[in-house]
């Protein structure tokens, strides 16, 4: 589980940074990855609120990823 989140706190970080280099907001296919881990652990017994509320699923415009 722990390494789970860590992969998913990369995802989101990467994203950041590469926005912050070219100032191109990330798009659906950018957080393709984020969204299927966010499903899985949905289908895992996840709450869905808790899957969303989860920081790393907002993208760095306070939005949830995939919006």
């Amino acid at each position: 589980m722990a390494a789970d989140f860590a992969h998913r706190v990369k995802l989101n970080v990467d994203l950041f940074f590469r926005y912050l280099r070219t100032g191109i907001e990330p798009g659906e296919d950018d957080t393709a990855d984020m969204v299927r881990l966010a499903v899985e652990r949905v289908r895992d017994g996840a709450a869905v609120t808790d899957v969303l509320d989860a920081p790393f699923m907002l993208n760095l415009f306070g939005k949830p990823v995939g919006q």
